[in-house]
This record gives structure tokens, sequence and C-alpha cells, in this order.
């Protein structure tokens, strides 16, 4: 059989990251208004910072909610996080306009901003580790889940297992040694690729896959 890697979509992690999303934008937002006042301002190097920062506080709107799609439809790609990169700008040009007026340059708006803008272009590799920490990997050899960095990962060549069973909200996996291994699909907003992935594999290496009716207990 070919080699497949499913990803496991942790509900939990998806909802702090559109919770995080959500901060980033609002935080953003809020100086809008100040921006808009620095459009009427005498000074043409204040003008076009305010020009620029309203763009990219739009920017990062549009973004963010591009992101939103993607990640509710589990089509995010690891690619640099243009909603991450705007609102680090918009940051930037804050204390930008604080620093020309005056005020200190060290600020925790300067800092959050060079912070976001460097997580931003991290995005990728971030999101390429994590995916990597948490995922279910199935080959010629056998079974390789990983839930989480913090809890050990799973190896069953397929010799050692018995069958695999799907039964509502959960998979179990039998091994020869009599002990499940439970997979709780409640957890994951792709349940259904893994169960799929997983009864297909178990089934194309002669093991059985049994499947519970819908409404059985």
């Amino acid at each position: 059989m070919e080699e497949r890697i499913v990803y496991l979509a942790d509900r939990r992690r998806d909802l702090a990251e559109r919770i995080q999303l959500f901060q980033d934008v609002l935080g953003v937002v809020v100086l809008v208004p100040a921006a808009l006042a620095r459009l009427r301002g005498t000074h043409p190097l204040e003008t076009v910072l305010a020009v620029v920062e309203l763009a990219a506080a739009a920017t990062l709107v549009v973004s963010a909610v591009r992101e939103l799609r993607e990640e509710l439809g589990h089509e995010q790609e690891a690619r640099i996080s243009v909603s991450g990169l705007s609102g680090g700008v918009v940051l930037l040009i804050e204390s930008a306009v604080t620093i020309l007026g005056g005020g200190k340059v060290l600020s925790p708006a300067l800092l959050t901003a060079v912070v976001m803008i460097v997580l931003a272009l991290l995005n990728p590799r971030m999101v390429r580790r994590r995916r990597e920490r948490r995922a279910l990997r199935l080959t010629a050899e056998g079974i390789e889940l990983r839930r989480s960095r913090f809890r050990p990962r799973v190896r069953l060549p397929w010799h050692e297992v018995r069958s695999v069973r799907s039964e509502p909200g959960r998979l179990l996996i039998e091994g020869t040694d009599g002990r499940l291994r439970t997979i709780a699909l409640r957890r994951y907003a792709n349940a259904e690729e893994i169960r799929r992935a997983l009864l297909e594999a178990a089934r194309e290496n002669g093991l059985p896959a049994l499947e519970s009716a819908p409404g059985a207990r």
C-alpha cells in the first residue's frame, strides 16, 4: 500500500487559533480611528503613514476572513500569515508615529509588532511542525499515531494488529496482545477522513475492519 498521512485537525486547537486571530484583528481595528484622524494632519509624512496603516488594517481584515474560511474547510496551507504580517505593520507604523512625536523608541507596541512580523514569516515552518506532531501515518509496515508532543507516539506493525473497529465517535485498534488503542474522533474536525483512511488501510492489509451502525452503541 502507498504511504498515507492524515493530519489530525484538533477542534480545541482550532478554536484557540480562531480566538487569537480575533484578538489580533480587534487589537488593530481599535487603532483605525487614530489613523483616520492623522489623514487630516499637516505633515506629509504623517498622512503617508496613515494611508499605509489603513491599507494594512484593511489587508488584515480581508486576510483574516480568508484564513478563517480555509481553516473551516481544512485547506489551510503552510504559508506566510498575511493577517499577522499586516497586523505587525500597523503596530509598527503606530510605533513610528509615537517616536516621531517624541515618544519612547522602545515601547510595547513596537515589541508586539516585531513579534507579530517574525511569527508571520515563520508561520510555514510552524504549521508544518504542528501538523507533524498531530498525524496518523499509515504505511505498508504499520500504523503510527501522534496526537500531541506531550503524549507518547503509538507504533503498531500490521502483524501486531488483530482488528480495527469503528464505533460512533471513536476508532478502536485491537492488538494481538488484546490491548485496545482508542482514537477519539469527536476531538477532530476531519473525523470522517481519519476513520475512512484507517479502515481502508486495515482492509488493504487483510485485517478485519468493522463498522458499527450509526445508531449503535
